[in-house]
């Protein structure tokens, strides 16, 4: 694009400023501000009170023409406009420098609108027998949030009879935005039948099916992506979640091992895998995958609880201890972290370390039953059996089926009969 010798800026309804363009010694874009134009008059007036230059007259001319013709007849464009010149007018006279939220705020709002403009631009050079035309304007609909417009230049798009595979996956998206999920899952169908080896088409498909509740036609897609090879690490954990959801548990839970064989620093495919084996197997089958790919705490909260269960059950405490200390430190109102921490606290027998880190945990968390039956064995160890049965109370109310919980409570009954009698 040519470098104009001037840029004009509409301020108000009735005028705008000129600005002469011209290219600095470091090759930068030097705007200076040399004209005001009426937009009613025409009237030009140079800083300075100069005579304007036969090439400033030629151009407010013709911009005057266009910013004229935009006000009839393109409403919307000219509102663009005008707004946008208000907004650099306000952002060239701020006395206060922008902070750095509301600067990137600004820089991204112009890249999107310099998108629109591009979108626009590009559109109107397209001839309306272009199917990229069609395809353009539904994308540029998707980006504005309209998806039923979106739709339908899709539709126009695929008369075309060619990139089916595309246009049919973009009128798939457009359609599951609207919540028609089972039009959408067709959509994909046949976006597939276009081009059967698309992994982007069939994890679309895959996750447009299951949300449809077409069962089997989910599964095959799975089935075919799980023999591809080359696929991401995350989207190879997408698929496993996929599988998961398609109760192909087995699969689900392969590729899930596969992903962490391949990179065991990857918490999220971790954590996924823990969450596979916790589901269909048992603690010690998680306890196993912690002590084989954990070898620091890790950062994912539900991680972190699994890899102190993990130490509890190796019987090594102190590391237990020390972990749940540096996350209360860290995160004091985080709940799982002092319940770790009172339940460490109580196997190292320190109930009074542990009826704190608990109280602070019932406090957040008022009404977790395992919390109070802690908080009672802490009660239990300090000789307060008072205490002990309000907590063991609590908890039983909480969850009455609980045999531990019921078990509990009868001890100490028995304890407060034995201290009774032992009074008399």
């Amino acid at each position: 694009m040519e470098l104009p010798a001037y840029q004009l800026r509409i301020i108000s309804e009735t005028e705008a400023t000129v600005f002469s363009v011209s290219l600095n010694d470091q090759r930068r874009i030097n705007w200076e501000r040399c004209a005001s134009l009426s937009l009613e008059t025409g009237e030009i007036n140079m800083q300075g009170k100069a005579t304007p230059p036969q090439a400033l007259r030629a151009y407010c001319e013709q911009w005057q023409a266009s910013i004229a013709r935009a006000k009839k007849d393109n409403q919307p464009a000219y509102k663009a406009l005008t707004a946008i010149g208000q907004l650099a007018e306000v952002a060239g006279k701020l006395e206060a420098p922008i902070d750095s939220d509301l600067f990137e705020i600004l820089i991204w709002s112009e890249a999107s609108l310099k998108d629109v403009l591009i979108a626009n631009k590009g559109l109107a050079l397209l001839a309306e027998d272009d199917q990229e035309k069609y395809i353009l304007q539904g994308q540029h609909h998707m980006n504005e949030g309209q998806y039923s417009l979106a739709e339908k230049e899709y539709v126009k798009a695929l008369e075309y009879k060619s990139n089916l595979d595309n246009v049919y996956s973009f009128l798939a998206i457009s359609l599951e935005r609207q919540g028609k999920i089972a039009e959408a899952a067709e959509a994909i169908n046949k976006g597939i039948l276009a081009n059967p080896r698309a992994k982007k088409f069939l994890m679309r498909g895959a996750h447009y099916n299951l949300d449809a509740a077409n069962l089997e036609k989910a599964q095959s897609y799975i089935k075919t992506l799980a023999k591809m090879p080359g696929i991401p690490g995350a989207q190879r954990l997408q698929l496993s979640r996929l599988a998961m959801r398609a109760e192909m548990k087995a699969l689900g839970k392969e590729i899930a091992q596969e992903i962490v064989a391949q990179d065991s620093a990857n918490e999220q495919a971790l954590e996924h895998l823990v969450n596979i084996v916790a589901s269909t197997e048992n603690e010690a089958a998680v306890f196993k995958i912690i002590s084989q790919h954990v070898k620091a705490t890790p950062k994912v909260p539900k991680m972190k609880e699994w890899y102190i269960r993990a130490l509890i059950a190796q019987d090594n405490l102190e590391q237990a201890y020390k972990v749940t200390k540096d996350w209360t430190a860290k995160e004091g109102q985080n709940f799982a972290a002092q319940f770790q921490l009172g339940r460490v606290s109580l196997l190292m027998q320190k109930p009074r370390s542990a009826a704190r880190a608990l109280a602070i945990a019932d406090k957040i968390s008022p009404n977790h039953a395992p919390t109070q039956k802690l908080i009672a064995d802490a009660y239990i160890a300090l000789d307060d059996l008072a205490g002990a049965m309000e907590a063991s109370g609590k908890a039983c109310k909480l969850n009455p089926q609980n045999a531990n919980f019921q078990n509990q409570a009868k001890l100490i009954t028995n304890l407060l009969l034995a201290q009774s009698n032992k009074s008399t």
